[in-house]
């Protein structure tokens, strides 16, 4: 079996500088039953020259799923992330000091760099770096870790994959992002062994649904995070694979992010949504790490049933799954500082004892009392 990545056609080489449209690479009749593309989707594609990008800009989803909120906590320092895509242009300059590790396991002459441009595309909406121009990316001080997965074609196989999942677990990464599907019947034993062998090591996997209407493995397997795509309008995209395995929504209509070649371009496909929702587990990863806990796939799993934003039929649905992710908001919970023990004196039990208390410890509204046994108590209410 072979995978092709969440677009609606395996793109062919693109022209150079200018917008374009993008055809499909054509198939002999044995490639096609090998290779699945998505179906009923033509997704309009522009090519930016550098040239076209020389102010940085955030994409729309920022705005509409609230990344610039989630920026206040933190932009994904010191979270790893590893992307299992078609490579990545390692030259680009919206990934300098971006990639720590890079691996190829597919029969590419092009080693792992990225011919296709999706793989390329993907890890820029999970961290294309604040350099002031192109775009930037939900976790731009995340760590990239690239394993090329599917060849220059788009398509791969489940030995790849799942050779990848366990080097992204040598590398100790915290977070896996594929955006690839392989239909709605080809699961595979030995890729859903390593996918709970990382899960089994802390790591948050996530993967695409699908543009074919109905939800794709690996995003079935129930270890998987599997996103579907909304538009800017919050409404589910026409391609977005629908099914009970759906756990959350992102953008991927129209995205723009890096491309190969050192440009930039704008696609559509549940390819886009899954680094958006890669991209916030790294934020999350890296809050938790700030704050002295240990991030796991199933806090980060409840975060998204309570935090999303509920979209489409009330409560979680097989189009919208828990509804849209809210990045922030998954951080909110983690904000509270820690209790603090301090010891009382019965002067503090005065109206002029609560201001001084709230002037030591701004924002403080509520107190837990502890007492010890003491051989004449006497208890005073706490002043309002």
């Amino acid at each position: 079996m072979r995978f092709t990545s969440c677009l609606s056609l395996v793109l062919a080489t693109l022209l150079a500088c200018v917008p374009t449209a993008i055809t499909a690479v054509p198939h002999t009749p044995e490639e096609k039953k090998q290779v699945l593309i998505p179906e009923g989707e033509l997704v309009p594609l522009q090519v930016f020259a550098p040239s076209a990008v020389a102010t940085e800009t955030a994409d729309w989803g920022h705005s509409v799923i609230g990344v610039p909120e989630a920026w206040k906590v933190t932009k994904g320092k010191g979270a790893k992330v590893a992307v299992l895509d078609t490579g990545i242009d390692s030259t680009h300059p919206e990934f300098a000091g971006r990639i720590k590790e890079m691996k190829n396991f597919t029969t590419s002459r092009a080693g792992v760099e990225d011919m296709n441009g999706h793989g390329s595309h993907v890890a820029g909406i999970i961290s294309a770096g604040e350099n002031g121009f192109g775009v930037v990316g939900v976790a731009p001080e995340a760590e990239l870790y690239i394993a090329k997965v599917l060849g220059d074609n788009g398509s791969g196989s489940f030995a790849w994959i799942a050779q990848a999942i366990d080097w992204a677990i040598e590398q100790k990464v915290d977070v896996i992002s594929m955006s690839l599907a392989a239909g709605p019947r080809a699961s595979d034993p030995n890729m859903r062994a390593a996918i709970k062998r990382a899960t089994d090591k802390g790591i948050i996997v996530i993967s695409a649904a699908g543009n074919g209407g109905v939800t794709e493995y690996p995003g079935k397997f129930p270890e998987v995070i599997c996103v579907g795509a909304i538009d800017d309008t919050k409404q589910l995209a026409s391609f977005s694979g629908r099914g009970p395995e759906v756990a959350v929504v992102a953008p991927g209509v129209n995205v723009r992010s890096t491309y190969s070649a050192g440009r930039h371009a704008t696609l559509s496909g549940t390819s886009m949504a899954t680094p958006y929702v890669a991209g916030c587990a790294a934020l999350y990863v890296s809050n938790c790490r700030a704050n002295g806990s240990t991030p796991s796939p199933a806090e980060f799993r409840k975060l998204i049933e309570t935090q999303s934003a509920d979209l489409g039929a009330k409560g979680k649905d097989n189009s919208y799954g828990w509804g849209m992710i809210q990045p922030a908001k998954m951080l909110s919970p983690l904000l509270m500082p820690p209790p603090r023990k301090i010891t009382l004196s019965k002067d503090d039990f005065t109206p002029a004892g609560w201001q001084k208390l709230q002037q030591a410890m701004p924002g403080l509204k509520t107190i837990t009392l502890e007492f010890e046994a003491i051989s004449s108590p006497s208890a005073k209410p706490m002043p309002k």
